[in-house]
Formats: structure tokens, sequence, C-alpha cells
């Protein structure tokens, strides 16, 4: 990621990661393919329904989710402070990912990363210094370094830095990172490492794209007493299926066969039982003073908590609600496939439709055509109902499905067809795998049967029981996620008047002065008052006679009350 701007910490790095994983999106959407390998040891453990080689945003069940593994430093403004954490929480809810960061040990020296940066910045600095294409100055022999210049083309065209680095990076003769030079004999016949890059992808983050930079949210969680803050732990994991700015953490990360087990149980037990299948549990084991084992271990999951900072602006905690609630509805638009199922929420407070069930906080529907988004606002029709829909907004018609009475999870298409507009902002699961009734999937013994005559002449499809209760849990988090939206458009808008396409064309802001350059800029000036005064050098200014002060009233009170002095008389003398 290349840019100008000179910031980093949470926000920066979130922007970061959400370029790479849209163009890692891109690629595959593409047609590139994407290497899969399971931190199982077992190839039978692997689940059949996500093979390899097959990427998860292509997946009709929406339930299975991605999980990143993110290795980073320990810098704390960056990776580990309550906004960095409080970013990746929100990558994780607005992906719908499992997003899991490691921090590296202090001290942990250089690693492949800081190569491949260093080779990037080596190899600008050459292209500056003689590259006379990228910098006519290179011409000049007393110029060494050049750290910022501007690009003019035709007409007087200019372009940013950051820009000009990504096409002198992305040449094609170093695709692979570096640029290719001599090799050792036979180094050619040599089987390729899997980790060696095969290609790298230069982006640019403009200035201004970092934003809610007023926003301060703090983690509260950790147990008090010496060294349980937050810089000593390790492990920092995101998971959807937790409430509401909530996360979990842990000493140190750890990706063994019992870690990898466990962060697959369900959501109730997940993250709640002690670790006692990892590896590193015999040190880890927490013990009596008897050195009984207590079933606790140092490395448990153990849950953290996001809150707002007293001095957070409440304005951009509506904005940055409002983004991330945008990003999931993007994230479901590319979801969509016609004549597929997906689940929706109404919220409690408004009209609710005449058919099905009216104590499921969630709507099931039948997409019947792609997705759209609204140009203006203006008023439209499916079937007979009205519906008001706002700019900018994305919707889609569907056909609705209603709950069989008598049995449990069960949906039916609701008679004559009823179809819908549904606002794609509210969408819990854009692809929703419902089973269809067949021998291997059969209604209960003793269901009515006026509920399997239904059934019989407009179809039936089960939901399974953990998609039920993800759905419920999730109507309850996005009500807790209202915020005014008047507020929140505001801000928005004043969030991208900031980004800035051109950095060499903005001028710097006035710095606010230091108090202690404030005495220095004095005492400056009174130097140089002073050189005034003395006059130049080697010319000696006259000095002026000095005045005789007069004494005070007191001292010459004093004086005169005093006896005259008496003179003493000489030695060897008589009078």
């Amino acid at each position: 990621i290349l840019s100008t701007e000179n910031t980093q910490d949470g926000r920066v790095v979130y922007v970061n990661t959400k370029k790479m994983l849209d163009d890692l999106e891109k690629d595959l959407e593409e047609g590139s393919e994407l290497e899969f390998f399971h931190a199982s040891a077992n190839p039978q453990e692997v689940d059949p329904s996500n093979p390899p080689n097959i990427c998860p945003l292509h997946l009709a069940n929406n339930l299975k989710r991605m999980e990143i593994l993110d290795d980073s430093d320990g810098c704390s403004c960056q990776y580990r402070s309550g906004m960095s954490l409080y970013m990746c929480y929100k990558l994780s809810r607005e992906r719908n990912i499992v997003y899991e960061k490691g921090i590296h040990a202090p001290g942990h020296g250089k690693d492949q990363t800081d190569g491949i940066t260093g080779g990037d910045k080596h190899y600008l600095n050459v292209e500056f210094r003689r590259n006379v294409a990228h910098q006519p100055e290179a011409l000049v022999e007393s110029k060494r370094n050049v750290m910022m210049y501007d690009i003019s083309g035709g007409g007087g065209y200019r372009r940013d830095l950051a820009d000009v680095c990504q096409v002198i990076l992305s040449d094609e003769s170093r695709r692979c990172g570096a640029k290719k030079g001599k090799t050792n004999k036979g180094a050619e016949d040599k089987p390729k490492s899997r980790t060696e890059i095969t290609s790298k992808h230069y982006l640019v983050r403009k200035e201004g794209e970092a934003r809610f930079d007023g926003l301060k949210m703090i983690v509260v969680g950790f147990e008090p007493g010496r060294r349980n803050g937050m810089k000593f732990h390790y492990a920092f994991r995101f998971d959807p299926e937790l409430p509401k700015n909530q996360f979990v953490f842990s000493r140190f990360p750890c990706g063994c066969d019992g870690c990898w087990k466990q962060n697959r149980l369900p959501i109730e037990k997940r993250y709640k039982e002690p670790r006692k299948d990892c590896v590193l549990w015999p040190m880890m084991e927490i013990k009596d003073k008897t050195g009984k084992g207590t079933g606790k271990g140092h490395n448990d999951w153990r849950v953290g908590r996001f809150e707002k900072d007293n001095q957070s602006d409440e304005r951009q905690y509506h904005a940055i609600m409002a983004d991330t609630l945008e990003e999931m509805t993007a994230r479901q638009v590319k979801q969509i496939v016609r004549g597929n199922f997906g689940a929706y929420f109404v919220a409690a407070s408004k009209k609710k439709r005449k058919r099905g069930d009216e104590n499921l906080p969630y709507y099931i529907v039948k997409w019947t055509e792609a997705p759209w988004q609204a140009s203006v606002d203006m008023e439209t029709y499916v079937g007979n109902e009205r519906y008001t829909v706002e700019k900018g907004r994305w919707y889609c018609t569907g056909t609705w499905l209603e709950k069989l009475p008598g049995a449990r999870n069960w949906f039916t298409m609701t008679e004559g067809d009823w179809r819908t507009l549904v606002d794609l902002s509210k969408v819990a699961v854009a692809n929703l795998r419902l089973l269809p009734r067949s021998e291997a999937n059969q209604m209960r013994s003793g269901t009515r049967r006026t509920t399997i005559e239904v059934a019989n002449e407009r179809g039936a499809w089960r939901m399974a029981d953990s998609d039920h209760a993800f759905l419920v849990e999730e109507s309850q988090s996005r009500e807790a996620n209202e915020f005014d939206v008047k507020i929140a458009d505001e801000v928005l808008e004043e969030e991208a008047a900031k980004i800035n396409p051109n950095s060499w064309a903005k001028k710097p802001e006035p710095m606010k002065e230091d108090p202690q350059n404030r005495e220095r800029k004095k005492s400056r000036a009174k130097k140089e008052h002073l050189l005034q005064q003395t006059g130049p050098a080697g010319w000696k200014k006259k000095s002026s006679p000095k005045k005789k002060s007069k004494p005070s009233p007191k001292k010459r009170k004093s004086e005169s009350s005093a006896p005259p002095p008496t003179k003493r008389p000489r030695r060897g003398r008589t009078a």
C-alpha cells in the first residue's frame, strides 16, 4: 500500500486491509484461484462442503465464514490500541469473517515483509537517482537523493508521488517482487518453494481515506493486576457471532489442531471452555498451591468489550455505524443470486405484513430479480403494494415465504406468491440454505394433516436450527446498532470532502505553536535586539556615565543621626 500520508494508526491499517481484501476478491471474480490449506493435519477432517480451491465468497451458504489470520508486529498505535482493535472488529462485522490478529513478541527482529519492502524502497531510490524519465534532476551530479517531486506531463498535468511509485514498482520485469538479476548455476532447476512470491500488487491510498479521526474507543475486560493489561496479550479474535462490541483475547496465538477444533465449536462453547486440547496446555494450566490442576489455563479465551471514550466525537460514532451498515449492504448485493433464498429483518415498530408468523424477527424471501440501486427518491409499485425508495439505497424484489403452522423451522410459499420489495440494508443472509422436503428430510411424525396438505401444494423447505439461532441473535444486534441517519450523512459527507487525490496541491495546515518554541523565539528576538544595540562586529560602543542613585529618605535619616567618625591616634606618638 503506497501513500504520501504520514499518519499510521488503526484507521490506516483498516483501510489498507480493506483494500487488499477488495483486490483479492477482484482477482477471484476475474477467474483467479486461491489455494486453501487447512490447519488440521488429518485430511478426513476437512469440511467436504468447503473443498480446496473454491473461494468461500462464492459459496451459497453464507453462514460458513472465512477466517483470516493476521500476523503483525507490536506497534501499539497501529495494532494494539483501543481504536485499532475496534477497526478490526468493524472489518469483521461488515465482511462477515472471523479476523484473528497475532502480535509478535518484543525484539522479534526482521521478517520476510521487512525484506520485501526494503527491496522496494531500494529499487525506488535507484530509479529516482538514475532514471531520467522518472526524475529529471538526476542529471545534476550534486543531487544524490530526492524525497518529494512533481511530475509534469502534457498540458502541465501533475501526478501524485504514490501513483508514480505504483507505476515504477508494477513494472513487468519485477513481477515477483524484485527485479530479476543474475542467478547461480543450476538455480533454475531447483523446485520452487511454496512460500515463493509469484506476483505482487501495489495499491495507492489517498490522503483522507482513513476516516473518523475524532472517534476514540477504549477496551475493557482485562483482569486487574500487574502484567494483565493489553500489552501483555498477543492474540485478539473478532467473531461476528459474538454480541455487539465484544471480542475475545488470550495470552499467545496458537493454531494447533486442538485450538482449531475448539474454534469450530458452537458459539455457546467456543470461547467459554478451557483449551485443554492445546499443545501448550501442560505449561499453561493453572495449578493451586498443592500442584493440582484447577481446570483453567493462562491461555484461555477471555471476553473484552469496546466502549466510547469520554473525549470521543459522538457525531462520528453515528457515522461509523452507518458506514458499517453500508459496507455490509455492499457485500450482500454481490451475494444475491436469482432463485436463491434470503432472510431480512423488519423492526418491531414498523407495520407488519399481513401474512406469516408475527413472532419471528426475520422474514424469508425467494429472490426473483437482480438487485438495483435507486438513482432518485421516488415511489414504485410491486404488484398492488406501493413502496417509497430513497436515493443511493439498494433494493431487490422477492417472493415471500411463510411459516408452516405446527412445523418447527419449516417454511412454504405464500398463497398467490406474494411479491415484495426488500431494502438490502436490512438483509441478514443473502444466500440462505433451506433444505427441501424429501425422503431424507421429512417432517416429524404427528404433524397436522392440514399442514402436510399445504406442504404438498406449495412446497416446503426447512431451516437448520443453528441458522435460526443466528438470525435471532443477529436481529438483536441490529436493533442495538441504531443511529441518527441525518447526523451520519452529514459526517460522511464531511469525511468524503477530506479525501485529497493530489497531495501536492494541498496546502499544509498551520501547526499549533508549542509553548517551548514560543520561549525560544522570544529569547532569539531578545538576542537580536541586543545585537542591534551593540552595533556591528569590531565596533565597541562608548559606555554612558553611570548616574549616582539618590539615597532613600530612610538611609539619609540613618546617616544624619549617626555620630561623626573619630580619628584614631598613630602608635608611638603622644598627644
